[in-house]
């Protein structure tokens, strides 16, 4: 087991904190992942990957947090909408990075926030084919879909990272092409 929590702590961290976007949250989440595998390891039946089985307990633990977190906020009468929150990591010091550092800098943090407003449908296959670089098969089952649904959500993904950077390109030319006003 310390072997199997050693090579796939960090993978699973990475896919929950790609659903809760918590830091503590998702070190839970590690947790009760690998606690479920330790008590259910003698039930693996080896039909897949066992990397396909632990992505597959640290989806299904991360949606019940969410559940479970949804629950809590309708009961304490808070609106259903909290995603409120930015994401961090936007304080940079723009003083030190030259001009091609810091437009990549500013691409990546678009990026970034494409694929954190994306529905989770759609956030999850690109995390676990591009990301993880599980195959197309193994992602379609760990998220329990068939082969033909999670390209579509690939595909739909791509299309929304894809015009939400056209859209801040589009942003740049347009101020680019402004005359600077005197």
């Amino acid at each position: 087991i310390e072997s199997i929590f050693a090579e796939y702590k960090d993978r699973v961290y990475r896919l929950a904190i790609s659903i809760v976007h918590n830091d503590k949250d998702a070190e839970d989440i590690v947790q009760l992942t690998f606690m479920k595998v330790l008590q259910n390891l003698r039930y693996f039946r080896h039909q897949s990957n066992i990397s396909t089985w632990i992505y597959r307990i640290s989806y299904n633990e991360s949606l019940m947090y969410l559940r479970k977190k949804y629950r809590q906020l309708r009961l304490a009468g808070r609106p259903a909408s909290e995603e409120k929150k930015l994401f961090s990591g936007m304080s940079v010091n723009w003083s030190k990075l030259p001009d091609s550092a810091l437009l990549e800098e500013e691409r990546r943090l678009r990026l970034e926030y494409a694929i954190k407003r994306m529905p989770i449908k759609y956030r999850l296959p690109l995390l676990l084919h591009h990301i993880e670089e599980m195959s197309l098969r193994q992602s379609a089952e760990v998220l329990g879909i068939t082969l033909g649904s999670l390209k579509s959500r690939l595909h739909r993904s791509i299309l929304m990272i894809s015009s939400a950077l056209s859209d801040y390109a589009g942003d740049k030319k347009e101020t680019a092409a402004k005359p600077a006003v005197k």
